[in-house]
């Protein structure tokens, strides 16, 4: 079966004040001529998947006590998506080899109940119509950069908008509106 996913990411330059994307680094799983979406991968909620799992009378592992679940973007904020590495789940769609996402309760509940895998469990996307996101881009509002499987799981979320630009060689307070690296 051919992969759906043409998955880059996306790093908002520091002009970017949009509250729901400021300093937002986003996983972009499809980008179409209707559109684009995508997964913010560094947005935690104030709840854990421990707190999460107990609401939705799910077992969680230990391992997952802790772990925030994410804010995957201002779309359908109820909706679920499961970032993983697992390889046995039935229901998963491969990003890039290893990394795969999925979506089902049953995914959610094998992969909190074992605990042996790396996880992100992410509320809501991001979403772009027709050419909004090509708009952006020439506007300079964002960064697009190879996909590193690193930045998915990346154990420090708080800092991962400053890794993805220092990773590529740019220091954020160098750009400037209208002028970003694409």
């Amino acid at each position: 079966m051919e992969n759906p996913f043409n998955p880059l990411l996306l790093v908002a330059v520091p002009q970017l004040v949009d509250p729901y994307f400021r300093r937002s680094v986003i996983l972009v799983l499809q980008h179409t001529q209707d559109g684009a979406f995508g997964l913010v991968l560094n947005q935690s909620t104030h709840f854990s998947l421990r707190e999460f799992a107990h609401n939705q009378s799910l077992v969680c592992h230990p391992n997952f006590y802790t772990q925030a679940v994410f804010r995957g973007g201002p779309v359908e904020p109820y909706r679920g998506f499961i970032l993983h590495n697992h390889k046995s789940i039935i229901e998963k769609q491969e990003i890039i080899p290893g990394v795969f996402v999925s979506g089902s309760n049953e995914s959610l509940n094998t992969l909190l109940t074992e605990g042996e895998h790396q996880l992100r469990f992410l509320l809501g996307y991001a979403g772009w119509d027709g050419t909004q996101l090509e708009k952006e881009m020439a506007e300079g509002s964002w960064i697009a950069i190879q996909l590193d499987a690193k930045y998915i799981f990346y154990q420090n979320h708080e800092d991962l908008w400053d890794a993805t630009l220092h990773d590529i060689g740019i220091n954020p307070m160098s750009l400037a509106q209208g002028t970003g690296i694409h």
